[in-house]
């Protein structure tokens, strides 16, 4: 008995990181005979230890990136090997030795990762959703792949907005996405369709009140066009007169003085 407490006084004070070693040498044997429940209580607490904390992670980020276990989460997987490759290289050189028997080194962690990031993009586009994408997007902040989810993300809201069709859906893609590719189609399709909606009346107070309201808009022209053709609608002198003197600024102003003059002088013949 007093042998026997003696060793572990010895193991415990003298030796402190015998009893850790020997707790992650049994977690990583578990893991490689399936025994996962038991792999996770081992590893987990070899977490409290500094000296076990890089394998520790590790180990547990392997268990979870495993599909064939009740702990598989791609989130958890993830976390714990960011946490291994922050602490690898403030380890000792003595310490890198001995985890290699675990096959634990900077490429492995960084392959361990590489291999969740990958995986994490494939759930994600097996989901296609918007929430899906961003959460990949938002997480997995270090993948090679989060470029290819954003822009998959934003043709999906592209998508949606273009099943609805409306200035409204439009312009919140816009608003939302507007580093995304489609968002000059986008700009062009809520102008149009905002253009035709305010001036669905065709009248020359909607085009007026267009002109006024979106004085930026593509289809400011086309709204004064629209205005002189209505305005002027019998060709008669008098119409352009009065839309010269009514809309100074409109743009087909030289043509109604032009088309006045021709007029005064056929007259006058």
């Amino acid at each position: 008995m007093k042998k026997a407490i003696r060793l572990l006084f010895l193991a415990t004070v003298i030796f402190p990181g015998f009893l850790q070693a020997g707790g992650i040498k049994n977690a990583f044997k578990a893991l490689s005979v399936y025994d996962y429940f038991k792999a996770k209580q081992l590893f987990t607490k070899s977490l409290k230890s500094k000296s076990d904390f890089v394998p520790a992670s590790y180990g547990l980020s392997l268990l979870a990136s495993r599909n064939d276990n009740h702990f598989y989460n791609l989130d958890t997987a993830y976390t714990y090997i960011l946490k291994a490759r922050k602490a690898f290289p403030g380890a000792e050189s003595k310490q890198k030795l001995q985890w290699k028997v675990f096959g634990i080194d900077s490429a492995s962690i960084r392959a361990l990762q590489d291999s969740i990031e990958y995986k994490a993009y494939i759930a994600s586009t097996i989901k296609n959703t918007i929430l899906g994408y961003n959460h990949f997007i938002d997480y997995y902040t270090t993948s090679r792949k989060v470029q290819e989810a954003i822009n998959l993300r934003d043709l999906l809201a592209f998508e949606t907005a273009s099943k609805e069709n409306t200035c409204q859906s439009y312009k919140a893609f816009m608003e939302t996405y507007p580093k995304a590719i489609e968002f000059d189609e986008a700009k062009k399709r809520y102008e149009i369709l905002l253009f035709k909606t305010f001036t669905a009346g065709h009248t020359i107070k909607n085009y007026v009140e267009f002109i006024k309201e979106y004085p930026e808009s593509p289809y400011e022209g086309a709204s004064e066009d629209s205005i002189y053709n209505l305005a002027t609608a019998r060709q008669m002198i008098g119409e352009y007169h009065a839309f010269v003197k009514q809309y100074p600024k409109n743009r087909n102003v030289p043509d109604a003085w032009r088309k006045m003059y021709n007029m005064y002088t056929m007259d006058g013949k």
